[in-house]
């Protein structure tokens, strides 16, 4: 994966769900992936999370 900013930046968040999405089902159980997943439900669920 190519280098996607420093961490927890939106863009890199954007970027690694972009990569996710170009892999398709080749994404399932890859590491990188399930990372960025991660960070973005925990995004998502954060009660104060910044929009």
């Amino acid at each position: 994966m190519p280098d996607l900013g420093p961490p927890g930046s939106r863009d890199r968040l954007a970027a690694g769900l972009a990569h996710c999405q170009a892999l398709g089902m080749k994404a399932d159980g890859d590491p990188a992936c399930e990372a960025v997943w991660a960070e973005n439900r925990k995004r998502f669920f954060a009660p104060d999370a910044a929009r």
